[in-house]
């Protein structure tokens, strides 16, 4: 790093110019080249980079080593040291250089974490001494994963709000994937949690379990239901003293009637090997049922399907595609957690 701050050599240049860019968009500083090494730019200051506390020298290090453009870049708990918001905000980082890297993190942390794209995780355990490595498949891996690092219910109370949805296929990834893609994270790894209450028959019980911890806590909170639910809404308010303005119903039946038609075809085949859907057949609503019956037909489990197909589907979905509904919950949320 430091060969590279004092280089005039115009690949150096280029490359210390994006590698300033990033940290600064990380720490919220700029680093500039100079005969005697690095040096900190933090507003009116200037002051070598070993005067940094030793977790954002962790940082530095990390983003330098992923701006080397090795193919393969291993990381042995990267949030060590690393204050709970930085370490938050770090996935973001290995996300912008995926496509080039193949980034390998081993963590005990929930917060490196990747909870929108479960796939990518992996949980290694020994066994009668032998080193065994499983890929996280599905929600049942997932919960287990967290299980396994220690998260408790009790963590999301510690969070700025908490959004709840009705099931696991809106939990573990529509509602991070549309999130992101809006500019907002939540999850595990952020400041905003959010929580599956259950379908129909829990969703009441539920709802005013985690309603009654959150008013002890102070947390602001708000609840995205499916359109089903839009008849059972009065009732719902009624029973739990819920001001209507803290629900918001989609205008759909289920999640996945909001769905490009392409995406499912897309995701069909990907993940349960179904070639050529017309998205003509796909265009009847609720969606659920539809998409349900083609994997019958295949002769296909239906166990798990929607949260799969979320995962595939969620993160795929342009800002455009989600649904105005949601974007306004977005809008809010931003806008509570900056006040």
């Amino acid at each position: 790093m430091s060969q590279a701050s004092m280089s005039m050599e115009l690949q150096h240049e280029s490359l210390w110019g994006e590698f300033s860019n990033q940290v600064e968009e990380l720490l919220g500083f700029r680093i500039e080249g100079a005969n005697a090494g690095p040096q900190v730019r933090r507003g009116g200051l200037r002051f070598p980079t070993r005067n940094l506390g030793s977790g954002e020298q962790r940082a530095l290090d990390i983003i330098w080593q992923l701006k080397q453009g090795t193919a393969i870049v291993a990381l042995e708990e990267p949030e060590f040291r690393l204050h709970p918001g930085l370490a938050r905000r770090l996935p973001r980082v290995f996300q912008e250089f995926a496509p080039e890297t193949q980034i390998i993190v081993v963590t005990h942390s929930s917060q490196m974490i990747d909870n929108v794209n479960i796939n990518n995780n992996w949980v290694l355990s020994i066994h009668e001494g032998s080193t065994h490595a499983k890929r996280v498949a599905g929600n049942d891996d997932f919960q287990a994963l967290l299980q396994q690092l220690g998260v408790l219910p009790s963590d999301l109370l510690l969070k700025d709000f908490l959004l709840f949805v009705e099931g696991g296929t809106e939990s573990q990834a529509i509602a991070p994937a549309w999130a992101k893609t809006l500019g907002l994270d939540i999850g595990l790894d952020s400041n905003v949690g959010v929580l599956s209450i259950g379908g129909a028959s829990r969703l009441k019980d539920n709802l005013r379990i985690w309603l009654e911890q959150s008013r002890h806590s102070a947390t602001p909170w708000h609840v995205i239901l499916d359109n089903h639910y839009a008849k059972t809404l009065r009732s719902l308010c009624q029973d739990l003293e819920i001001a209507q303005d803290k629900i918001t119903v989609l205008s759909e039946h289920c999640i996945e009637d909001y769905y490009p038609t392409n995406l499912v075809s897309e995701g069909l085949h990907s993940i349960f090997n179904i070639a050529d859907v017309d998205s003509a057949v796909l265009e009847p609503k609720p969606r659920d049922r539809i998409i349900e019956r083609i994997l019958q037909e295949h002769n296909l489990s239906t166990k798990g399907w929607k949260v799969n197909l979320a995962l595939y589907i969620g993160s795929r979905m342009s800002a455009e595609t989600i649904p105005g509904e949601f974007k306004e919950v977005v809008t809010m949320i931003k806008e509570q957690i900056e006040h």
